[in-house]
């Protein structure tokens, strides 16, 4: 056999193992989702689990997740998937659009055509869910936002053109537009612009925390001790400190970059006396939070069993 011939059969050997591969981590990715392993080794969502811990791209992971989501709602796309059927790339192409009415059709597309030419057809006959949102850097500081966007926003967008374009005496550019929207939304519901307009006040506060008597503190903790919501002031503390960010450390060592559906959590719980202090909350998002008190019911379970059979003996 010639050097040829050696590269061509290593090339397609490794070709068939990279086919081999994807299958089997689809397979993986399925069966962890059912069985929610990203929840159970702390990760708070299985695209984080992904990146995280499997090392997948963000790409990569959003691919495989959506292709292994969709699979449970058609389950013939996983069969044809695992049989080879239908390529990997094509199963990802399709899965924005593939529900129950029209799985035939699009199964069968995505088994006999190419990449692009599946890519035109979808286009063809679903334009609104196909085109993707996407910001592709074009230079060092400059990048390309394409979105699909309705006739009711374009209104207001020209609007909002003609508005600052008699602001600013001259005509305004789309992207002048878009930022000066961003910077009116972000200074009046960002929850860390809020807690830095009130710095001022919260610093305040705590000198005269500082300087309150003894008797003053023991209210204050009392105060802080009792029902009710968290104090806006602490709450505006710990949106400074925190950033607004889970602050809860994935097994990676890496902070969890989780900045939605964010919760205070009390690391001294309530039920034991933990207080509504700035020292005893920490911000972290729903899937850690639920996480934590888990935890926490699991310790309190095993002091409860330690104790029982130390009275028994």
């Amino acid at each position: 056999m010639s050097e040829i011939d050696t590269i061509h059969e290593r090339a397609v050997l490794a070709a068939r193992q990279f086919k081999r591969s994807e299958k089997e981590l689809l397979d993986a990715i399925i069966d962890v989702e059912r069985r929610r392993v990203w929840q159970w080794k702390a990760y708070p969502s299985l695209h984080a689990y992904c990146v995280n811990s499997l090392r997948l791209t963000d790409a990569q992971a959003y691919s495989f997740i959506g292709v292994a989501r969709k699979s449970r709602e058609v389950p013939e796309l996983r069969t044809l998937v695992s049989n080879g059927d239908i390529p990997l790339t094509n199963a990802r192409r399709i899965v924005p659009v593939l529900d129950q009415t029209n799985k035939k059709e699009l199964l069968e597309k995505a088994k006999n055509l190419s990449s692009r030419e599946l890519d035109q057809e979808l286009v063809k006959s679903f334009p609104e869910k196909i085109t993707r949102e996407r910001i592709r850097p074009i230079t060092e500081n400059r990048l390309e936002l394409k979105v699909l966007i309705t006739t009711s926003l374009e209104n207001n967008l020209k609007r909002m053109k003609d508005i600052l374009s008699q602001k600013f005496k001259k005509a305004a550019s789309m992207e002048e537009v878009l930022e000066f929207m961003l910077k009116e939304c972000l200074e009046h519901h960002d929850p860390i612009r809020k807690a830095e307009r009130n710095q001022t006040l919260v610093a305040r506060q705590r000198e005269n925390r500082k300087a309150m008597s003894a008797r003053g503190r023991r209210i204050s903790s009392l105060m802080a001790n009792r029902r009710g919501p968290i104090p806006t002031s602490t709450s505006h503390e710990l949106s400074l400190r925190d950033r607004q960010q889970c602050t809860f450390v994935l097994p990676s060592g890496q902070r969890c970059p989780s900045r939605r559906w964010l919760h205070r959590h009390h690391i001294v719980p309530r039920s034991q006396g933990g207080m509504h202090s700035f020292e005893n909350l920490t911000t972290v998002c729903s899937t850690h939070h639920q996480f934590l008190h888990g935890r926490e019911r699991l310790e309190t379970q095993v002091i409860t069993f330690r104790r029982t059979r130390s009275t028994v003996k």
